[in-house]
C-alpha cells in the first residue's frame, strides 16, 4: 500500500510532471492544438483565394457586369505592360480579377486568365478586337471555339 492510500486518499490520474508543473499541460494543449488549427485556417484562406482581413479575395470577371473593369485592365496593360514576356503583374487593385494577378498580351490582343492549371494551362477572357483567339496560346493550352462577347471580347476555356 502506497502513503497516499494509506492515508485515505485516491491516487491521482494525473502523472506526477503534471501534478508538479501544472502550466506544462497548458503549454501541452496550445501547442499540440493550437498549431496544427493555426496552419489548417490559414491553409483553408490561402486555398480559397484569400483572407478576409486585409487582403483581397480574387473575383472573377463576369461579362456584362465587369465590361469597364475588365476595359481598365487592357488599358492598363497596353500603356504599362511588357508584352515581350509571357506574363504581365497586374497592379493590386486590378489583381483580383485575374488568376494570380496576371495577364498576358501581345499586340492588341490581352488575355485575362480565370483560372490556370498546375504545372500550365489556363482559361478566361480576350480582348482581342481585330481577329478571334481561335488557336492562341492560354499558358500551354489552345484556344478552341472561343465565344464571341462582342466589342472585341471573347471567352475561352472556361467550360460553361
Amino acid at each position: 500500500m502506497t502513503s497516499v492510500e494509506e492515508a485515505g486518499e485516491q491516487p491521482s490520474p494525473q502523472p506526477s510532471w503534471a501534478r508538479r508543473h501544472p502550466w506544462l499541460t497548458t503549454v501541452f494543449l496550445v501547442t499540440a492544438l493550437g498549431i496544427p488549427a493555426f496552419f489548417g485556417i490559414v491553409g483553408f484562406f490561402w486555398m480559397s483565394g484569400g483572407f478576409p482581413f486585409g487582403g483581397e479575395a480574387r473575383r472573377p470577371l463576369k461579362f456584362p457586369r465587369d465590361t469597364a473593369t475588365a476595359e481598365r485592365i487592357v488599358t492598363w496593360v497596353h500603356e504599362n505592360g511588357d508584352c515581350r514576356d509571357m506574363y504581365v503583374e497586374l497592379p493590386r487593385d486590378l489583381a483580383a480579377f485575374t488568376a494570380g494577378g496576371l495577364a498576358s498580351c501581345r499586340d492588341a490582343t490581352v488575355f485575362l486568365p480565370q483560372w490556370s492549371g498546375t504545372p500550365d494551362d489556363a482559361g478566361g477572357y480576350w480582348y482581342s478586337p481585330n481577329e478571334s483567339p481561335e488557336g492562341f496560346d492560354m499558358w500551354g493550352m489552345v484556344c478552341r471555339g472561343p465565344e464571341d462577347l462582342g466589342d472585341g471580347w471573347w471567352k475561352c476555356g472556361m467550360g460553361d
